[in-house]
């Protein structure tokens, strides 16, 4: 038997929960959403994440899950969303992290930060950190010379470690 063996029971029985046996209730909770966007990625992603940990790797191997923009908080004339760069999410997995955890939220309507904003920078910080690259290292442009490769002021996010 395959290590994804018990693992695939358990991703059956929640692509059940929450695709077919779960109506749409008051919260809008809307399992066609989950079966053609939600599942497609959290299945290869669960799969994905159950081996590394399986083979022990989860305190060496980062996990991260980020798209290049967040999404408008109206929607627009087209009944659909636009690329917002002023929020944003990210999961974040492994690589010795303390992880399990939400770090940061937005106003009311998910347009701006409003606790612990993190900004892209320190997200890359975070990850340099983990792999073992200083975040401050300079590197040489192709003229041959001293370029940072991220801003002097970013810190890895304190909240992860």
């Amino acid at each position: 038997m395959s290590d994804s063996g018990p693992i695939t029971g358990v991703a059956d029985y929640v692509w059940h929960r929450m695709t077919g046996d779960a109506p749409v209730d008051e919260t809008g909770f809307d399992p066609e959403f989950n079966a053609r966007v939600f599942m497609p990625v959290f299945r290869p992603l669960y799969h994905t994440w159950f081996r590394v940990r399986m083979r022990g790797l989860d305190q060496d191997v980062t996990l991260a899950v980020w798209g290049e923009f967040g999404r408008t908080p109206k929607i627009n004339k087209d009944a659909g969303r636009d690329h917002w760069a002023p929020v944003n999410g990210v999961l974040l997995a492994g690589g010795g992290m303390k992880t399990g955890q939400a770090i940061g939220a937005t106003d009311s309507t998910a347009g701006y930060a409003k606790d612990y904003p993190v900004h892209y920078h320190d997200v890359l910080a975070t990850i340099y950190n983990n792999l073992g690259i200083d975040p401050h290292a300079m590197v040489q442009d192709v003229a041959g010379r001293p370029a940072p490769i991220l801003p002097s002021t970013v810190q890895p996010i304190a909240k992860l470690y």
